[in-house]
């Protein structure tokens, strides 16, 4: 009787412990962007600098060979598609201003979600939602793998 009550006793903590684990491995949310590592920092820095020049050229020397953007019902796919798509998009527009994102946070992967007001140079301003998806490289360098534009 008493090994059929361990046996059950171990069954259970086994439960919890695959229960409870994912959960403590899992993706952390925050706005805090102290919580991420400073060369994502960094390169997130210099990445908002493109934007805020509206230099697309500068803005895709952040993205991965692979990287896919999604812009509406459109896709594109590689880094030369997406440079050309963010260059075209720059360029068309007066001003842009992106809200404060929220992060999605894993080891090798953070996912950044934020809302934006672009302007038009007829006067007029569109808004809409981005997901940026950055990855770590082999190199250790971080880059946009994925972009998702609402």
């Amino acid at each position: 009787m008493t090994s059929l009550r361990n046996a059950l006793r171990f069954s259970a903590l086994l439960f919890l412990l695959a229960w409870a684990l994912p959960a403590a491995v899992s993706a952390q949310e925050t706005q805090d962007t102290m919580k991420l590592v400073p060369q994502l920092r960094s390169a997130r820095n210099a990445m908002s600098a493109g934007y805020a020049k509206m230099a697309g050229a500068d803005v895709a020397t952040h993205y991965a060979d692979d990287i896919v953007v999604q812009f509406g019902p459109d896709e594109f796919r590689g880094k030369e598609q997406a440079t050309a798509w963010i260059t075209q998009q720059l360029g068309a527009l007066s001003g842009l201003k992106v809200d404060p994102p929220t992060f999605t946070v894993k080891p090798d992967e953070v996912a950044e979600r934020s809302s934006y007001t672009v302007s038009l140079p007829d006067g007029t301003s569109q808004t809409g939602s981005v997901e940026t998806v950055w990855k770590k490289q082999a190199s250790g360098a971080w880059k946009v793998a994925r972009m998702t534009v609402q």
